[in-house]
């Protein structure tokens, strides 16, 4: 969309990030992301957000699969707050490298950290063309809290 709404000759050599990977990539989740975007949503394919939500799907669905395996499905269809806590006990913080597909970096719990992907990679626009020009690489937490500016 950049390149397109600014041109690519304005564009040439701009650095971004992003914690998916592109539309174009070759990884094992994609052609089942795509085939259901264009049969479902073809107003959205290419869309970045798309692979992004995808991804949270992804994930929501396996933290759900891991408690269910740890407390059974009974543990967690009253929905009460025994349930949620088995989520977020035997789910959420069960979560350890789990690979999303290849569409983002891997998903972890880590205590204090509530961001579960915490990976990106730095793309630059190379020929007219959003390039991943890194692998993935961690992204620190931003303490917004710690600014004066936060909330205001």
């Amino acid at each position: 969309a950049l390149v397109d709404l600014a041109g690519a000759d304005k564009c040439e050599g701009v650095y971004g990030m992003f914690p998916t990977v592109s539309w174009e990539d070759d990884v094992p989740g994609m052609a089942k992301m795509a085939e259901y975007c264009q049969a479902n949503h073809p107003d959205d394919y290419g869309n970045m957000e798309y692979i992004t939500s995808w991804c949270q799907s992804l994930t929501m669905a396996k933290i759900v699969s891991l408690a269910v395996e740890s407390v059974g499905y009974d543990g967690l269809a009253d929905g009460g707050t025994e349930a949620w806590q088995a989520i977020e006990e035997h789910g959420i913080k069960a979560l350890n490298n789990y690979d999303v597909e290849g569409l983002q970096g891997p998903v972890s719990y880590t205590d204090g950290d509530n961001r579960l992907s915490k990976s990106l990679r730095v793309f630059q626009v190379q020929s007219g063309e959003i390039k991943a020009i890194t692998d993935w690489i961690e992204s620190p937490v931003i303490e917004y809290e710690k600014f004066d500016w936060f909330g205001k």
